[in-house]
């Protein structure tokens, strides 16, 4: 009987023991299990923080390849402003150098039809002068041989519409006559047929 105890009493312990061993060995794999995640979560966070490191390096070199180019940008947008203002005050100039051409243009020529006049870089004030008033003389002897020496465009434009309004009346009366004329052929070819 108490080797029957003994051996109960052993059974038992063998018994617990086993349960106590499986459940080690349970433990033992969920502690591996735990680490074998652990260790491929480091690997991950590992490779995050690596690609997050040359996220941020590609990050930083766009930072100063943008801050390179905002300069330029803003170098490119002063040399603008500055051209900008060259280009307004040589409009500026230019609009008073054409003002300037067009009056001295017609007070050495009055007669001016207010076209520009043509020049070229060998162009001089004293060339240009001379040629003004060898055109004035030119067309002043051209008046004379018509007869219309000292007749300006004022004159010129009261006598051209005085011929304007003859020469209407005139169309207008030959107008009429064609008309009259029609009208006595008529009467001619009706005389002749009743006779």
């Amino acid at each position: 009987c108490a080797r029957a105890l003994l051996r109960d009493g052993f059974l038992q312990l063998s018994a617990t023991l086993e349960e106590e061993n499986r459940a080690l060995k349970a433990q033992k794999a969920e502690h591996k299990l735990a680490e074998n995640q652990r260790d491929e979560y480091m690997r991950k966070l590992n490779q995050l923080s690596d690609e997050l490191a040359q996220i941020l390096a590609a990050v930083r070199g766009y930072n100063k390849v943008k801050e390179a180019l905002q300069r330029e940008i803003n170098k490119c947008q002063g040399s603008c402003k500055e051209a900008q203002k060259v280009l307004e005050n040589s409009q500026l100039k230019y609009e008073k150098l054409v003002r300037t051409a067009e009056d001295e243009s017609k007070n050495r020529w009055p007669d001016w039809d207010g076209q520009p006049i043509p020049l070229t870089r060998k162009d001089t004030r004293a060339a240009m002068i001379k040629l003004a008033e060898d055109k004035i003389r030119s067309r002043e002897s051209d008046k004379r041989k018509q007869g219309i020496a000292d007749c300006t465009i004022p004159i010129a434009l009261d006598k051209y519409n005085k011929a304007m309004t003859a020469y209407q009346e005139l169309k207008t009366d030959i107008e009429e006559m064609k008309v009259k004329l029609d009208m006595l052929n008529k009467d001619v070819v009706l005389r002749t047929r009743r006779l």
